[in-house]
């Protein structure tokens, strides 16, 4: 079954289209901000949930950053 959304509008913890995606500036992933902070939350820090990520390291919230192209897209698909 497809949706008509490609994987990069989907965040990858609840598999359903973002509204307000913040990316990893660590990795480039984006995330839902809501879920992403809520993880983050409790653990502080994390890795990238992505799988095939290259970085390994861990992230933190501040390395999030409001992902204004994917909020662009995700806009014009609204549009339509």
């Amino acid at each position: 079954m497809s949706t008509g959304v490609t994987q990069s509008l989907l965040d990858p913890f609840t598999k359903r289209q973002m509204k307000d995606p913040v990316k990893n500036t660590c990795c480039g992933h984006s995330y839902e901000r809501i879920t992403i902070l809520s993880f983050l939350k409790s653990k502080k820090e994390m890795r990238c949930p992505v799988v095939g990520c290259r970085y390994q390291g861990y992230f933190n919230e501040n390395h999030l950053e409001d992902d204004r192209e994917l909020l662009r897209q995700l806009k014009h698909l609204e549009d339509k």
